[in-house]
C-alpha cells in the first residue's frame, strides 16, 4: 500500500489519539466546571433576569448532552485508532469522521485526510457501526443528561414540573434514550452482527433502524455545511471592514483566506462522508484536500 510521504500511520494514529484526548479532557473539565459553578452559584440563575430557571435548566441539559456526547465520540475514536490495524484504520477512516463531524470537530478529519489518498472500501459495515454508535452515544449521553438535570433542578430548588421547558426535555431526552435502547438491542446483542450479516430474522428491522440513523447522520452533517457557509460569509464581511486599516486589512485577508479553506475543507470532507454513507458497499475516495495545506503555508511563511 503507498505510504504518504513525510506522514507515516504512527505519527497521525498519534495525531489522532492526541487531539481526541485533548477533546475529551476539554469536555470533561467543561462538564464538571458547569457543574461546579450551579452548585456554588446558584443564585445567578435565580437572580439573572434574562430566562427564567426553568428555562436555565433546560439549556444546562443541552449543554450537558453535547458535552456528554463529545466525550462518547472522542472515546469511541481513540478506542478505534487504538484497536485497529493499519488496513481497517485507512479503509474505515470516513466512519471516524463522521463521529467526529457529528459534534462539530475538525482536527480529526483533517488527519484522516492525511492517509493513503486511494479509493477505500468499509471492511466495517457502515449502517451496522454508525446504528451501533449512535445507539450507546444516544442511550449514555440521554440518560446522563435526564441525571444532570435533576442535579441542576435539586441545586436551583426547583420541584419537578410539567411546564413547556421540563416537558420538551422529558420529551426529547426520553425519545432519544428510547431510541438508543432500540439500537443496542439490536446492534450491540452477541448475535446481531451475525443477523445483520446473513439477512436474517430481524433484518428487516434492523435495516429499517438503520436506514433512519443514516438519514439523521446526512441531516446532522447537512447542518455542519450550512454553518460552514455561514462561517465563510463572516469571514469574507471581516476582509471587507474598513475598521481594520490598511495593515490589518492585509493581515485579516492573509488569516481570513487560510479560516475560509479550512470551512471549504470540512464542506468538501462532509460531502465525502455523505457519499460514504449512501455508496454501495462503502465504496469511495476519501483524498487531501490540498487548497488548506496551500492556505496554511501562505499564512505561515507571510
Amino acid at each position: 500500500m503507498r505510504k504518504m510521504p513525510g506522514k507515516s500511520l504512527g505519527t497521525l494514529r498519534f495525531l489522532l489519539i492526541l487531539g481526541n484526548g485533548f477533546g475529551l479532557i476539554v469536555a470533561i473539565v467543561g462538564l464538571i466546571s458547569m457543574l461546579n459553578f450551579t452548585f456554588s452559584e446558584p443564585i445567578w440563575f435565580i437572580s439573572n433576569g434574562t430566562l427564567t430557571t426553568q428555562q436555565w435548566a433546560g439549556i444546562f441539559a443541552l449543554i450537558s448532552f453535547i458535552l456528554v456526547g463529545n466525550i462518547y465520540y472522542c472515546s469511541f475514536i481513540i478506542h478505534f485508532v487504538r484497536t485497529s490495524d493499519d488496513a481497517t484504520l485507512i479503509n474505515n477512516r470516513w466512519i471516524i469522521a463522521l463521529f467526529s463531524l457529528s459534534v462539530g470537530g475538525f482536527m480529526t478529519p483533517y488527519v484522516l485526510s492525511q492517509m493513503p489518498n486511494i479509493g477505500v472500501k468499509s471492511t466495517i459495515d457502515p449502517k451496522f457501526t454508525i446504528s451501533k454508535g449512535y445507539g450507546g452515544n444516544a442511550l449514555i449521553a440521554g440518560s446522563l443528561t435526564i441525571g444532570l438535570y435533576f442535579l441542576m433542578l435539586n441545586a436551583l430548588k426547583l420541584p419537578v414540573q410539567f411546564d413547556l421547558v421540563s416537558q420538551i426535555v422529558w420529551i426529547a431526552f426520553g425519545i432519544i434514550i428510547l431510541w438508543g435502547a432500540i439500537n443496542l438491542m439490536l446492534f450491540a446483542t452477541p448475535n446481531a452482527k451475525t443477523t445483520w450479516e446473513n439477512k436474517k430474522g430481524i433484518y428487516g428491522l434492523m435495516n429499517f433502524i438503520a436506514v433512519i440513523n443514516t438519514i439523521y447522520a446526512t441531516f446532522i452533517l447537512l447542518i455542519q455545511i450550512i454553518l460552514s457557509i455561514l462561517s465563510i460569509i463572516s469571514i469574507i464581511a471581516e476582509m471587507f471592514d474598513r475598521r481594520n486599516g490598511f495593515f490589518g486589512a492585509i493581515l485579516t485577508s492573509m488569516y481570513g483566506a487560510m479560516r475560509i479553506a479550512m470551512q471549504l475543507f470540512i464542506i468538501y470532507t462532509i460531502n465525502k462522508t455523505i457519499k460514504g454513507l449512501w455508496s454501495k458497499q462503502g465504496e469511495f475516495e476519501y483524498g487531501v484536500y490540498s487548497n488548506l495545506a496551500e492556505k496554511q503555508r501562505q499564512y505561515e511563511m507571510s
